[in-house]
This record gives structure tokens, C-alpha cells and sequence, in this order.
């Protein structure tokens, strides 16, 4: 189609109503990019989507929908061998993860009428056994907890021993410095 016909059927303010409603980085670059489609079957299939997602909606509630953030940088990343993510980037994924398995459950709750949707969520590739890993490892603030690893645990408990008896040191020597400051 050519920049007039999208101007008469004024397509930027469609874009612009559909941004407003996404709730993925993602889903706002495929707004970004859309195009009327001029497929027949492709038209009639995506409508029944719609319809379909409507009537969820309107039925069974709302998705667990929350705001994702793109992580197909972290991704990229990830794939390096020997790269690592911090902590708080992980959290990013494991935001990520948990949502699209809350969608996929909910989705395949519905009723056996939307098939369309269904076999949408089908496709949904959950990693529940990831997520549990990654919460086992780090609180939602991003730290890393002491049970991420035994290594981990071990360093931390020798670090509080050393700095305990540091600190027993100095409350032993400095009684006798201040004595030795204050001759009578």
C-alpha cells in the first residue's frame, strides 16, 4: 500500500490506539512494524483470533498480563559461552518466564470453544524448573542469596567469622591504646 492510502485510512492513529493497549517492548515494535494484511485467509483467521481473545476476555477475565520488558539482549548474551548476566538482569528474565507461564495457564483454562487461542498457548514454552532455580538464588531485589551455591555460602560465613574477630580485636585493643593515651 502506498503512504496515501495510509493516510486516508489514518493507520499511524490505529498504530498509535493498539501501542497504548501492549504491555511487552516487543508487542510495541511488532505494532511499530505492522501492515495491512491483503491474505484473505490470514484476514478471516486473525479476525477469529480477535473475536476469540475478546470473548476470553470478556468471559474468563483478563490475562495475567504485566509489563514485560524486551530481553532478547539478555538472551543473546546468555547464549555466549562463558558470559555472564548480573543479578538484576536475571530477575528481567525470571519476570518474563513466570508471566508467560501464568498466560499459558490461564489460556489453556479456557473453554474449549477458542481453539484458535488455544493452540496459541499451546506454543507457549514455559521453564518452571529455571524459574525455580532462579528464585532459589536471587530475591526480587536482585541480590544474590547465600544458597545460590555452597561456595557461595562458605565465603560468605567466613567473611562474617573474619570480621567478627576483627572486630573482637579492636574492642580488645582499643581499651589498652586509650590506656596507654591517658597516663595518670
Amino acid at each position: 500500500m502506498d503512504e496515501h492510502t495510509f493516510s486516508v485510512l489514518e493507520f499511524s492513529k490505529i498504530k498509535n490506539q493498539l501501542k497504548e493497549k501492549i504491555s511487552t517492548a516487543t508487542g510495541e515494535l511488532i505494532v511499530e512494524n505492522i501492515t495491512p494484511k491483503i491474505d484473505l485467509t490470514q484476514i478471516f483467521n486473525t479476525q477469529r483470533e480477535t473475536t476469540e481473545m475478546r470473548e476470553i476476555i470478556s468471559y474468563d477475565g483478563t490475562p495475567p498480563f504485566s509489563r514485560l520488558e524486551d530481553i532478547s539482549s539478555e538472551l543473546k548474551r546468555s547464549a555466549v559461552k562463558g558470559s555472564i548476566l548480573d543479578a538484576n538482569k536475571i530477575i528481567k528474565i525470571l519476570k518474563v518466564l513466570k508471566t508467560s507461564r501464568l498466560i499459558k495457564k490461564f489460556l489453556l483454562k479456557t473453554k474449549e470453544k477458542y481453539p484458535l487461542i488455544r493452540e496459541r498457548a499451546e506454543k507457549i514454552r514455559t521453564f518452571a524448573e529455571l524459574e525455580k532455580e532462579i528464585i532459589q538464588c536471587i530475591d526480587e531485589d536482585g541480590v544474590v542469596l547465600d544458597r545460590a551455591s555452597p561456595g557461595l555460602r562458605k565465603i560468605r560465613r567466613d567473611i562474617i567469622k573474619k570480621e567478627q574477630a576483627l572486630k573482637n580485636k579492636l574492642e580488645t585493643s582499643l581499651p589498652s591504646a586509650a590506656g596507654m593515651c591517658n597516663p595518670h
